[in-house]
């Protein structure tokens, strides 16, 4: 921390701020992105679920709320 706390007094903080904001919101569009190639693969895999007996419908809606948990 305190090497943060350097770092955030040299640049100054509203820079650091900035950067925070920047940071996040990077990351949060890359697990989101991940989250709908996720959701993707859910939406191919589940048809073949339905050979199995299972309403396709509710085991997307599961799995979906199981991998949207997951994310948070």
């Amino acid at each position: 921390m305190k090497a943060y706390a350097a770092k955030e007094k040299e640049v100054g903080e509203e820079n650091t701020r900035q950067a925070e904001k920047f940071i996040l919101l990077r990351t949060l569009d890359f697990l989101w992105m991940d989250h709908l190639e996720a959701m993707e693969h859910l939406r191919s895999s589940v048809r073949l679920r339905a050979y199995g007996q299972r309403d396709p419908l509710v085991e997307y809606k599961n799995e979906g709320h199981r991998i949207f948990q997951k994310l948070l």
